[in-house]
């Protein structure tokens, strides 16, 4: 195997790999002896098919994927060994016909480079920024880092500062029956607190939620079908 390469300018080279029948053909015959260990042709007991009958049906697809894979594996190597930075990959040149059994097969490429980049950092005149997060701002991340990655436990009871996944429903009509989930900051909170994981009682969502607007954000439904039931019982 031999593979050279042509500059075409900073950004630009082609690479040609030469390919004799020595560097794949040892592969591919062995290759076609495992096949026809396990090859089923019809007319004869499986793994019986003489290698002539093999070759025939088999041979050149055998061919061309070991070929494929002996480029891909050169190319690879060679380009790490050159240390080439390319852009992309490697675009084959097309042939208009390809003769898979001859004795040196020719493989062209066209790759892209990387250009240069250099950046004098010590020319960069930048204001450096010291951040100093109030406590507040503490406690509320640390909260947050709790709902988002602490361990999830199932209460008997509502307590303060519990996430809720609630039932909805309206008494009369169907308009509003879903569940929904919050934390007990976000609603009335007085409505829920002590009360069994699975009681039921009666309320409106005037009473139970801040406004409009957050009843709208914490059932993810539209204003237009909220309106009517805002001041009825759930």
């Amino acid at each position: 195997m031999e593979i050279t390469k042509n500059q075409i300018d900073q950004l630009n080279l082609e690479i040609k790999v030469k390919k004799a029948k020595k560097d794949y053909q040892g592969n591919v015959e062995q290759l076609l002896k495992n096949h026809k260990k396990k090859a089923n042709i019809k007319g004869f007991r499986p793994g019986l098919a003489p290698m002539s009958l093999i070759k025939k049906q088999y041979q050149e697809p055998i061919r061309i994927e070991e070929i494929n894979k002996l480029l891909s594996e050169s190319l690879d190597k060679y380009i790490k060994t050159e240390s080439l930075n390319i852009l992309g990959y490697p675009i084959p040149k097309q042939k208009e016909t390809i003769d898979w059994d001859a004795e040196e097969l020719i493989f062209e490429y066209e790759l892209g480079l990387s250009p240069e980049v250099r950046v004098e950092l010590e020319l960069v005149k930048a204001t450096y920024y010291k951040i100093i997060a109030s406590n507040e701002q503490l406690d509320k991340y640390i909260e947050n880092f709790k709902l988002n990655f602490g361990e999830q436990i199932v209460l008997e009871n509502v307590e303060e500062d519990t996430n809720l996944s609630v039932k909805i429903k309206t008494i009369n009509n169907d308009l509003l029956d879903k569940v929904i989930y919050f934390n007990l900051k976000e609603v009335n909170k007085e409505l829920f607190l002590g009360k069994n994981k699975n009681e039921e009682f009666t309320t409106k969502p005037s009473d139970l939620f801040t406004s409009m607007d957050s009843f709208i954000e914490i059932t993810q439904m539209q204003k237009e079908e909220l309106e009517g039931i805002f001041n009825n019982d759930l």
